[in-house]
């Protein structure tokens, strides 16, 4: 025979889920309409191979390319081949290049 434990009833008043104040009371969740795509780079840090002086060549993509006023260049579009932006591209011997959106896309 099996002895079982039983739980006492629970008053389910008892039961409160606890309030906290939050770590840093001026940040907040952001709201899911607000989210800006153009924020969430998917290429940064990835290592592709590219194309560079007719060889295949492992790269670092390191960011976005920008404009003389600091705006990234090109949009991103929900269909790959209208995607205009332009990232750099890190090589081993210390050479950065740009490349599109595409090409990178072409290559992972």
């Amino acid at each position: 025979m099996h002895d079982y434990y039983l739980m006492p009833d629970i008053d389910p008043e008892d039961n409160i889920t606890p309030a906290y104040e939050p770590y840093e009371p001026d940040s907040s969740m952001p709201e899911v309409n607000n989210w800006d795509s153009d924020a969430y780079e998917k290429y940064i840090a990835a290592e592709v191979m590219l194309p560079k002086n007719n060889q295949e060549v492992l790269g670092r993509v390191v960011g976005r390319k920008h404009d003389a006023n600091g705006n990234p260049i090109g949009k991103l579009h929900s269909n790959q081949i209208m995607d205009t932006r332009i990232y750099q591209v890190v090589f081993p011997d210390g050479e950065t290049a740009e490349y599109s959106a595409n090409v990178i896309a072409e290559c992972i």
